[in-house]
């Protein structure tokens, strides 16, 4: 059974599973996550920046326009452009580090399907949706599960 299954069923059995057990569970997990060189990282949410990403991370696959980005944060669409502008930054290019970011993510640590995944970031066509992640990655989805077997 692999490290996350375990920590899985340890934290959906926290009745019967001791403290001490739970937190080692756990920790085999971020051991394992460090070796494969991953890492969890918290959202930077004192960036207009990073504000966004958390609320498109929130729901990734929706369709995100600036009328309803803006007033989700309570500004204007022209105040959000110039204040990401200012920051070196879009919409369109924060959605979808957003999007390839989560859909990576899927592909190493699910046995989803591709086209799921792709749907589930923002995708109708699995076949966009590869090329897009080949442009920001260099390989394809498929080569991810390839990789991992």
């Amino acid at each position: 059974m692999s490290a996350i299954n375990r920590a899985i069923q340890v934290i959906g059995d926290a009745d019967n599973v001791p403290d001490a057990i739970a937190r080692h569970s756990l920790h085999e997990l971020l051991i394992w996550l460090s070796l494969h060189n991953g890492q969890l990282t918290r959202i930077d949410t004192s960036s207009l920046s990073g504000k966004l990403r958390q609320l498109l991370s929130a729901a990734p696959g929706s369709p995100w326009p600036a009328q309803k980005v803006a007033q989700q944060l309570a500004m204007s669409e022209a105040t959000l452009r110039r204040h990401l502008a200012a920051e070196g930054s879009s919409l369109s290019a924060l959605l979808a580090d957003v999007r390839m970011s989560l859909a990576l993510a899927l592909l190493q640590s699910t046995d989803k399907a591709i086209a799921l995944i792709a749907a589930e970031v923002g995708y109708e066509s699995a076949s966009r949706f590869a090329i897009r992640f080949r442009q920001r990655f260099g390989f394809s989805p498929a080569q991810i599960r390839t990789q991992q077997r």
